[in-house]
């Protein structure tokens, strides 16, 4: 493969790979406000888990 095929491939998988991750997280959060039927409940469980992976990102060295 040439480089250029190379690096189209690995940008479709890159992109394949965000999407995918977006959906299956967007099916969690929403199955599990679903199966309670409280959606508030839901969005505050997801926004307490977006702010652990803030935090974490914050005590990273670079």
């Amino acid at each position: 493969m040439r480089a250029n095929t190379r690096s189209g491939v690995a940008v479709a998988a890159g992109v394949a790979l965000g999407l995918s991750a977006h959906w299956l997280r967007k099916a969690a959060v929403q199955g599990a406000s679903a199966a309670t039927g409280a959606w508030d409940t839901a969005l505050a469980a997801e926004h307490a888990a977006a702010l652990r992976v803030f935090d974490l990102i914050e005590r990273t060295d670079t």
